[in-house]
């Protein structure tokens, strides 16, 4: 189910947080603040920089080899991260490969969903992508309890077999409704919707929307430790933060249906 899929892509992003912390406190304790932000920050650009290519990779070929192709990247960059210990090994393992394979199985799954609804277009993806919530908040969770039992390395390991459950119940679950058959590339496909004035301002208006999105996740452990906030409640601010979103993402998807998707975004 695509729900399930999207708590596997949101396994590691919403509590980004919860790693800056971490690192700072062990193998990057001398790195500064900024320097440490840089790993999220890559992370996060490359879960999104794929959408394109993945959703022409989608038009062409279906979701079942993107998702078997991000299955495969997530899980050996989540068991490539368990083994890091330095700055570079921590930028290619999370940054790049993990993200990477969180960003085929992110896009895969909401355009498999959009292929099935139309007058509830809107609701249906806002309920999958509420999957990226509950991932938000059982693994932060997860982390932060299981890290001074086990480790940190193995409780990196131990999210992956579970993301590698969840992955294999998305792969054989998650279909599109449209036939799929694969077209000569043409990069040109690329800009031709941003010779449209209106699709072009929309794309700006989230570029800049998403500059400022990620950061209260990756700072708010920080900034609650700094203004003495309890360490217990501290790791409890990247799960509360999640759940929010679980109101956020389907009341005003409800909404969207029946005024209007850019109308509600308005």
């Amino acid at each position: 189910m695509a729900m399930l899929r999207e708590s596997v892509q949101k396994a590691i992003n919403p509590f980004i947080g919860v790693f800056q912390d971490y690192y700072q406190a062990h193998q990057l304790s001398s790195y500064s603040p900024s320097a440490v932000a840089w790993i999220p920050s890559i992370e996060t650009c490359m879960i999104f920089i794929w959408g394109p290519i993945v959703g022409k990779l989608f038009d062409k070929y279906g979701p079942r080899w993107l998702l078997l192709i991000g299955t495969i990247l997530h899980l050996f960059g989540l068991m490539m991260f368990s083994l890091c210990s330095q700055y570079y090994q921590l930028i290619l393992a999370q940054s790049v490969c993990s993200a990477t394979g969180a960003s085929f199985l992110f896009f895969t799954g909401v355009t498999a969903v959009s292929t099935w609804f139309v007058c509830r277009r809107a609701l249906a993806i806002g309920i999958t992508v509420c999957g990226a919530s509950v991932g938000g908040v059982v693994f932060p969770i997860l982390v932060s309890h299981l890290s001074s039992k086990v480790g940190f390395p193995w409780t990196i390991r131990a999210c992956a077999f579970l993301i590698l459950a969840l992955c294999i119940f998305a792969n054989v679950t998650v279909t599109s409704r449209l036939q799929h058959s694969p077209t000569r590339f043409n990069l040109d496909d690329f800009w031709k919707s941003l010779h449209e004035a209106p699709f072009a301002m929309f794309t700006f208006g989230y570029f800049v929307f998403y500059l400022g999105l990620f950061v209260p996740y990756n700072f708010i452990i920080i900034q609650a430790d700094r203004y003495g906030v309890s360490s217990d409640l501290a790791g409890y601010m990247v799960p509360i933060l999640n759940a929010g979103e679980l109101i956020g993402r389907i009341a005003p998807s409800w909404f969207a249906d029946r005024c209007g998707r850019f109308n509600m975004m308005s």
